[in-house]
């Protein structure tokens, strides 16, 4: 079954550039530790011709789709799944730019393997985050993400759209067994986000928390 990891970047124009470019590269290195042959779409937005260059070096077999304007956090995940939808792919394996991995190629066959045994389904690794999240295309074209912004402090996008797919395909959900493999991000307080700034919290929360309630009633 085709499979391919869809990764969403945007690069400030500010001093976090550079960091965020390699922060990016670092993943997909570690990538090609763990996954092998697994090819990546990246929806890069803000990319130099000179830093898609250092993509492709790092990682040759990555379909870079260049974004000049800043579509937002769900914008961008609403692009990468179009691109998806319309791509030869059976499963995308979602991933941020701020993504660290750990394990080898052994845990990276352990995961894979998990999909193949239990075809057609939707895979949570962490909670309801969307890195290491994968997603059988049928189920993918069923769901879409709700027009919301975490940016302007509206709501967690990823839980929203999972609880999404659980209320709607409860039997399709599927629980990674994380072997070896993990992943570690720091979310919402990395400094060098390039949204995080000074959003409440906990009223994110209560608004999400909100948005999925609605969602459990409809």
């Amino acid at each position: 079954m085709n499979k391919i990891i869809g990764i969403i970047s945007w690069l400030p124009d500010n001093a976090f550039r550079d960091v965020r470019l390699t922060k990016l590269t670092n993943l997909m290195k570690k990538c090609r530790e763990i996954f092998v042959d697994v090819p990546f779409i990246l929806i890069a937005q803000n990319y130099s011709l000179d830093e898609e260059a250092l993509i492709l070096k790092t990682a040759p077999n990555t379909t870079l789709v260049h974004v000049e304007e800043k579509l937002g956090i769900t914008g961008a995940r609403k692009y990468l799944r179009n691109v998806f939808l319309n791509s030869k792919y059976d499963y995308l394996i979602m991933l941020d730019d701020d993504c660290e991995l750990f394990g080898d190629s052994n845990s990276g066959k352990l995961y894979l393997k998990q999909i193949d045994e239990n075809p057609d389904r939707f895979y949570e690794f962490n909670k309801t985050l969307l890195k290491l999240f994968a997603i059988h295309k049928d189920l993918f074209e069923k769901v879409d993400y709700e027009d919301v912004s975490p940016e302007k402090g509206e709501c967690f996008e990823d839980r929203v759209f999972v609880n999404k797919l659980r209320k709607l395909y409860s039997e399709k959900q599927y629980i990674f067994k994380k072997y070896t493999l993990n992943e570690k991000s720091i979310s919402t307080k990395d400094v060098y986000s390039t949204w995080y700034v000074a959003q409440d919290l906990k009223e994110m929360l209560s608004n999400t928390e909100k948005k999925i309630n609605n969602i459990k009633n409809e």
